[in-house]
């Protein structure tokens, strides 16, 4: 769940703050007193973390009973590293460093205006969001008040809805301390926040999608754009705003932000409307937040009459709410659930709260008035006039598909209400908490009467757009057009079929129905025949019914496939081939788009070396003209000192002729200088021009002396030599440098050749391989694992998608990854993470079907050794931990449904003590039920790659 949204809490609380009494006044004086005399150390850790001293009192107080031989975090021993949530903090050596330690890590000391309503919403998060998502006032803040309600979480996890908290909480002990000492002054939120506006782009932000303005879009844009995505999948998740390219998966509120900033170019709907639209969170409790202080509500009428109108459930306490996009005739567009991903659907029959239009989008005129049905039997909490036999019903039902709602006693309260969450979340319908038509089909129950549901017709969509393909849920109770979806169980199309036909897919029907019956013995197929544009598939679909069935008469067929269980599992197993060859068609091709980039890659890197090359060479030219040069300066010195020494050998009178001229330049430059210093320089510019002349020639002579001869000495020479082999030596290393970089970038080149030539040796072959069940069971775990979580109550720690921060740090080398490289791990990565770490460790690529989902969601949740170990046991293998060939001949001589039975009464067993069981009982009754349904009876085999 989202953590609840401070700007739309505080008047609650203020509220609550204003009216609360306190309930027990001299056991909330004593501590008081106690409190107010450790003042100056409260005081102390104020001054280093900016949290108010009666705060970080009142949090002493309810975690160590202020104790200074405990931690502040969580009341564990200060000498030692904490067990209890926020585990691993410690050992300290003072209380006071241990206090900071724990305001540091649940991010106290990032507040600086302190209020007395942030205090009160900041001390409930430091405790945990259990009791608001329960719909009560949290006892670690208001406990002994007037506010305080009967609910408790006796242990981690752990709830009991009549169990009352005796200890005093936070806002008692300010009410008490502030009685005895009134120098605690409170700051107030402010009653009239400055009126908000539309969070614009950020700059530097990516631009809104194509056809979006900076100052306004429209209904019909909104709607067009919500049209392009009809078909795409749905998953809990955060959506980037300023991608354009986006093609889900999406959920509701992400969908809806995501429309309005691609159109608008503004955020709405998100817990933080000034985040990056990147990083921005969209969230049914922010889009409440928004209509109230930003919005235009509309009743839902007029949103369902205008195009591109929204409307909106707000998020109850412990759900989630649910919004859709209005197409102006009373249809939808919405990211509707797991089941369903984005569909086209109806705001008939269902509930909402209220309409939206959004501040500077344009919307045509309203057309006729939509009248809207509300649901005729919706039941939720705090919803009046509910039937108590209805609501036990719901309960027994629930109860009878493993989800415990607590006692049976026909009250619709909270642990009704997640029960109803943990069952929706299990058949990806919209987790609401609510039961209303389709959530009472799932059940197999009836909200009227007393006659369960048999086959209840869904309500039909509202034609806007390309309908949205739906598998019956007999058939498939995952997420449909999943690729690796195991075949329907031959033995359930006979009864199926009868129900199902006469109102299949009607959009993919209409264009030619043998694929219609083909989707309801395979759904995976329309995967299949969606994806392939060149038609063959379809083709290929077509003439498998008819060769099966002995006919082209859809009828005809359907009457077939009714009366003989056989050709139903012919016809399965043939279109698994067909689906595989095209799955393998297009791995195909994305190895030759492979090949293709990489020999326009292998162009572009020949091109580049070539260059190199080539500046290279004209550089080595230019370095050996320097070098020719510097060699024929030395030798012409050397040339002329070597005939001075030749002269003075052979006693000739020229060889006086260097001494002369040298003494004659030697004494005429000091001589006129000297004149110059004691006389100074004569008056008249002509001549002061010729002294100048005259000064610099014999200058440039004294120069050339002094040259001649100092460098006609022997370290002279071997200054000239050492500079001649210095410019030589970086001559040859440049060389060598530029040889390494062009060898370096062909291994590079010839590298990336090889991995494709690999690649391509190693392809499938154009039998038809059989599909890994990898991404169904990677859905199933993410729908309880998926999303970002740093709740201190969560065993796991800081974690994306499942994913612990140790675990990425390992699986990425980097023990330097932070939070935010966790919040920012894609989808993709973690995936890959799970099938490295868990599902090929497990080897459940030659698991059975439905017992690889079992072994991989226990793996996830309690560890691969532990999980290989339980099937072993359960199989009759050697319990080693490790996954082999015994141990998988042990598990293919059982029957399926038997190991998937066994594993899950044994994954109950292991979970009986953990605080959070009831959670867990419940993901395994999920997973027992969907890998049930995995199975084949009839043997046709183990479709595993």
């Amino acid at each position: 769940m989202k953590e609840p949204v401070y700007a739309s809490r505080w008047p609650q609380l203020a509220k609550w703050w204003d009216t609360a009494t306190i309930t027990n006044q001299s056991e909330v004086a004593a501590v008081a007193k106690r409190l107010v005399a450790a003042k100056d150390r409260y005081r102390s850790v104020e001054a280093k973390t900016g949290v108010p001293w009666w705060m970080i009192a009142g949090i002493h107080e309810r975690e160590a009973s202020q104790s200074w031989n405990k931690q502040l975090a969580q009341g564990d021993p200060l000498n030692q590293v904490s067990t209890n949530v926020p585990r691993g903090m410690g050992p300290f050596n003072t209380w006071e460093e241990g206090a900071i330690a724990a305001l540091q890590h649940d991010k106290l000391t990032s507040v600086s205006d302190w209020c007395i309503e942030k205090a009160l919403h900041w001390q409930e998060k430091y405790n945990g969001w259990g009791y608001f998502y329960r719909g009560i006032p949290s006892p670690y803040v208001w406990g002994a008040t007037s506010n305080q309600r009967p609910g408790k979480f006796v242990s981690d996890g752990v709830w009991s809805p009549s169990t009352m908290d005796r200890q005093i909480g936070c806002a008692a002990m300010l009410k008490g301390m502030m009685a005895i000492d009134p120098s605690i002054k409170l700051v107030r939120e402010s009653a009239e926040p400055e009126a908000p506006q539309l969070a614009r782009a950020p700059a530097g932000a990516a631009a809104p999608g194509e056809g979006a303005r900076a100052d306004k879009g429209t209904g019909a844009g909104l709607l067009r754009r919500a049209r392009q995505h009809i078909g795409e999948e749905y998953v809990n998740i955060q959506v980037p705003k300023d991608d354009p390219n986006w093609k889900g998966p999406w959920d509701c509120a992400e969908f809806i932000s995501w429309l309005v900033y691609q159109e608008a170019g503004v955020l709405y709907g998100c817990v933080d409307d000034k985040a990056k639209p990147s990083e921005a969170d969209a969230y049914t409790g922010g889009w409440q937040q928004d209509v109230e202080r930003l919005g235009i509500r509309v009743s839902i009428e007029k949103a369902a009459a205008t195009v591109g109108g929204i409307v909106l459930r707000y998020p109850p306490p412990g759900g989630m709410g649910h919004i859709a996009l209005c197409d102006g005739k009373g249809g939808t567009v919405e990211a509707k659930g797991r089941k369903y991903g984005v569909v086209a659907d109806t705001v008939q029959n269902r509930g909402w709260h209220t309409g939206v239009l959004i501040p500077g989008i344009k919307y045509d005129a309203v057309g006729d008035v939509v009248a809207i049905s509300p649901p005729a039997e919706l039941y939720a909490r705090n919803t009046p006039n509910m039937d108590k036999a209805i609501i036990v019903r719901i309960q027994e039902a629930l109860a009878a598909k493993g989800f415990s709602p607590g006692d049976i006693d026909g009250e619709y309260g909270p642990d009704t209400e997640a029960a109803v969450v943990a069952f929706q979340l299990s058949e990806g319908l919209v987790a609401d908490g609510q039961t209303g038509r389709e959530t009472a089909e799932a059940l197999g129950i009836a909200l009227t009467g007393a006659k369960p549901v048999e086959s209840i017709k869904p309500v039909e969509p509202v034609q806007t757009g390309p309908k949205p393909i739906e598998i019956p849920k007999p058939i498939e109770s995952v997420k449909p057009l999943e690729p690796g979806v195991k075949p329907i169980l031959p033995g359930l199309i006979p009864g199926l079929i009868p129900k199902i036909l006469p109102s299949l897919l009607p959009g993919v029907a209409a264009m030619n129905p043998l694929i219609g019956l083909a989707a309801a013995v395979l759904p995976d197929i329309l995967k299949a025949v969606v994806g392939d544009k060149a038609g063959t598939v379809a083709g290929a679909v077509t003439q498998a019914v008819t060769q099966i069935t002995q006919t082209q008469n859809p009828e005809e067929a359907r009457n077939k496939l009714n009366a003989d269980p056989a050709a139903v599992a012919a016809l399965q197993l043939k279109l698994a081939e067909i689906a595989a060859a095209q799955e393998d068609k297009r791995e195909q091709a994305q190895l030759a788009l492979l090949k293709e980039q990489n020999e326009q890659e292998g162009k572009r890197q020949q091109a580049q070396m070539a260059m190199l090359k080539e500046q290279h060479d004209a550089e080595a030219k230019k370095r050996e003209a320097q070098l020719e040069q510097i060699r024929a300066e030395i030798e012409d010195t050397k040339g002329a000192r070597s005939t001075f020494a030749a002269l003075a050998l052979a006693n000739s009178p020229m060889a006086w002729g260097a001494p002369v001229v040298s003494v004659l330049v030697t004494v005429g430059f000091f001589g006129i200088l000297l004149i110059l210093v004691l006389r100074g320089m004569a008056q008249g510019e002509q001549v002061a021009q010729i002294i100048n002349i005259t000064v610099g020639a014999l200058a440039a002579a004294f120069a050339t002396v002094v040259s001649f001869w100092l460098g006609s000495s022997q370290g002279s020479r071997q200054k000239d030599a050492a500079t001649t082999a210095a410019m030589e030596s970086q001559v040859k290393q440049s060389d060598a440098l530029q040889s390494t970089m062009l060898q370096a970038q062909a291994k590079q080149a010839e590298v990336l050749q090889s991995t494709v030539r690999t690649a391509m040796a190693t392809a499938p072959a154009s039998a038809a391989p059989k599909p890994s069940n990898f991404r169904r069971c990677m859905d199933i775990v993410m729908a309880y694992d998926g999303g970002f979580s740093e709740d201190p109550s969560d065993p796991a720690g800081v974690s994306q998608f499942g994913i612990k921060i140790g675990t990425l740090r390992d699986w990425r080398h980097d023990d330097g990854l932070t939070v935010e490289d966790v919040k920012k791990l894609g989808r993709d990565e973690a995936c890959e993470i799970y099938r490295t770490r868990y599902w090929n460790v497990l080897r459940c690529d030659d698991l059975p079907l439905g017992v690889d989902l079992v072994a991989f969601d226990f793996g996830v949740n309690a560890g691969t050794g532990r999980s290989a170990k339980m099937l072993q046991q359960v199989v009759g293998a050697a319990d080693d931990g490790s996954i082999g060939d015994a141990t998988l001949a042990a598990t293919k001589a059982m029957p399926p449904k038997d190991v998937i039975k066994e594993m899950s009464n044994r994954r109950l067993d292991y979970y009986r003590d953990l605080p959070n069981a009831n959670l867990l009982r419940n993901r395994t009754a999920a997973v027992e039920k969907t890998a049930m349904e995995m199975v084949n009876p009839g043997g046709a085999g183990n479709p595993q790659a």
